[in-house]
């Protein structure tokens, strides 16, 4: 069964998807460049019903001319059947979509963020025929951001450590940072992120801590993700493939489409928009209540 913490390290890529490349330069001085926009694909890539492959989360990054696909996996511990299924999420989108690919894997145990970490080559002792080598995110690497000030200037940098450390003895520091940055920021911006990061924390004395923290702060949360941000974005992952298709979209469709807030429906949409030829074929697929009349 997938946890909160396990869908939150890798969510949060989805939530701020420029996060990578910041995350980058904390790490190496430098980062891939900020793409010109970003859509979330269908992270479904079974073939038949008998073997189910899903990718945690999968982005699309359009950098003008040149597209790239970034897979997200969140790994809490060492699993050799998931590891196994990497060389098949890149190996299948690279077939899918013609472009470049990349396989992040996000760790919040730094033993798992090495296991990790080991190139996966398919092959013979005297010639690897596949080799998949993926970037991983680990306590090791990601920065502890245990200061206010440095919080308060990227606080999804701010939240993404906390989740990557929250096993760690700096895990304290880190969410008094995190909360002081809170206090300065939107009010309703800090309660969406207050929200992620509860949800983001292991049940025990991390998520313990940061509800006491939150309970002395000026605002207060309620229990459940608002999850009409994703929605929109899933929403708008849809437009974009039918863009690029050359396929148009009328205002009715578009409508509709948006007014969904089903995620799991407008996952599958984005997935169809691939195969459709018209965007109306998308209405079919819509749960009678978000279907316009005929």
């Amino acid at each position: 069964m997938v946890k909160p913490p396990h869908e939150a390290l890798h969510r949060i890529f989805c939530e701020d998807p420029h996060l990578l490349g910041r995350t980058f330069e904390h790490l190496f001085g430098n980062g891939p460049p900020a793409p010109e926009s970003v859509s979330v694909l269908n992270a479904d890539l079974s073939e038949i019903k008998v073997i189910e492959r899903r990718v945690d989360s999968v982005l699309w990054l359009e950098y003008g001319a040149e597209d790239h696909i970034l897979i997200i996996e969140a790994q809490s511990e060492k699993d050799g059947g998931k590891r196994g299924s990497w060389p098949y999420y890149v190996s299948y989108l690279y077939e899918k979509f013609g472009c470049g690919v990349t396989l992040l894997v996000a760790c919040p145990s730094t033993a798992t963020a090495s296991w990790a970490r080991e190139p996966m080559v398919i092959g013979s002792r005297w010639h690897s025929t596949q080799t998949t080598a993926p970037i991983v995110l680990g306590p090791d690497n990601v920065a502890t951001v245990t200061d206010p000030d440095q919080a308060a200037e990227d606080v999804m940098l701010a939240v993404f450590s906390a989740l990557v450390h929250r096993k760690g003895p700096k895990r304290d520091g880190i969410l008094k940072a995190l909360a002081e940055a809170l206090d300065r920021i939107e009010v309703a911006t800090a309660k969406y992120i207050a929200e992620f990061t509860e949800t983001g924390l292991d049940e025990g004395p991390a998520r313990e801590f940061w509800r006491e923290l939150m309970a002395g702060a000026t605002y207060h949360y309620p229990s459940q993700m608002r999850l009409q941000g994703r929605a929109e974005m899933a929403a708008n992952s849809v437009f974009t493939v039918l863009r690029r298709r050359g396929i148009p979209v009328s205002d009715g469709v578009r409508e509709r489409i948006s007014a969904c807030r089903d995620e799991a429906v407008l996952s599958g949409l984005v997935d169809r928009a691939f195969d459709v030829r018209s965007a109306e074929e998308l209405l079919e697929d819509l749960p009678k209540g978000d279907a316009p009349a005929r």
